[in-house]
């Protein structure tokens, strides 16, 4: 049996690099800071060595946007913790990530099913729902999506933005496999950075078991988010 429940990195001679990697964290850096409780966003130097690193990915940032979190899932539940609240609804593809349907049963929050076709969500569709019902977000994954596997293009990123800016809508932007897309275009929170949180991780592609991922949001935000970070976790272990 093939058991697709879970993905994680398995290339040979991982464990080597991850114990030498962690080796050489362990003898540099500031590491009597972990006697003590950290920032909830994160440090400010680790938060601005993230900003590098989404930035050249495709997502330029500042390290005061970044908040460091326990995994992208972690990243989703902080963000429906911070900005929404029970009984609100989410649009979300007819299809979607399985995690977030949990995350949303325990939140109590109402899903709206955008349907799907060979390269991503209709957006048409999106619209009319929000001409109908008072949607308070949408959750997507245009790069990489789990498990459909499409990558949206520049126009329907730009559409989707639109909509979200014509019905304020909140954008939560689940990017934990777009590291493998060397060539997609810009997140959609570039497109919208006043509305989007864009959450990711490395889990994927570094450490399954090591839980250390991040949310990028507006300024507008950060409060609500540190709150939630402080509340379910209090800082993130770095």
């Amino acid at each position: 049996m093939l058991d697709l429940n879970f993905n994680y990195p398995s290339l040979p001679g991982q464990g080597d690099r991850l114990r030498e990697g962690l080796r050489q964290l362990a003898n540099v850096g500031d590491i009597e800071s972990h006697l003590r409780y950290q920032p909830h966003a994160g440090r400010l130097g680790d938060r601005d060595i993230i900003a590098h690193h989404l930035s050249a990915q495709g997502l330029a940032t500042r390290a005061e946007n970044v908040l460091i979190v326990n995994g992208a899932q972690h990243g989703l539940a902080v963000s429906v913790m911070g900005l929404l609240r029970p009984g609100d609804v989410v649009a979300v593809d007819a299809l979607t990530y399985p995690g977030f349907k949990a995350l949303a049963a325990l939140y109590q929050l109402e899903l709206l099913a955008i349907p799907v076709g060979d390269e991503g969500p209709d957006l048409d569709v999106l619209a009319r729902l929000c001409q109908i019902r008072h949607v308070r977000a949408v959750y997507t994954m245009p790069t990489l999506h789990n498990p459909l596997g499409w990558v949206l293009s520049s126009r329907q990123r730009r559409r989707l933005a639109s909509i979200a800016r014509q019905y304020d809508l909140l954008v939560i932007e689940d990017a934990a496999y777009a590291y493998l897309a060397t060539r997609a275009p810009s997140p959609v929170a570039s497109y919208a950075p006043e509305r989007t949180v864009y959450v990711s991780g490395f889990s994927k592609d570094v450490a399954t078991g090591i839980r250390v991922g991040m949310v990028v949001c507006p300024n507008a935000w950060r409060p609500a988010l540190e709150r939630a970070i402080r509340a379910t976790t209090w800082n993130t272990l770095r």
